[in-house]
């Protein structure tokens, strides 16, 4: 799924039979990717936001 809402872009990405939210602020300096296409995702460590199970659940 891929949603345009102007300022960023969102895509649901599947890996390993599950699913990601990506969200990309300021798409036109980003490459607009199509549905169904190939991509590799990369995290940076500073800007990665991990959220315990137990707080999910709340």
């Amino acid at each position: 799924q891929i949603i345009y809402l102007g300022s960023r872009m969102v895509y649901e990405i599947e890996i390993a039979k599950s699913s990601l939210t990506v969200e990309i602020t300021n798409p036109q300096e980003h490459k607009i990717f199509s549905k169904g296409e190939e991509v590799t995702v990369a995290f940076k460590e500073k800007s990665l936001h991990i959220i315990p199970y137990e707080e999910i659940k709340k």
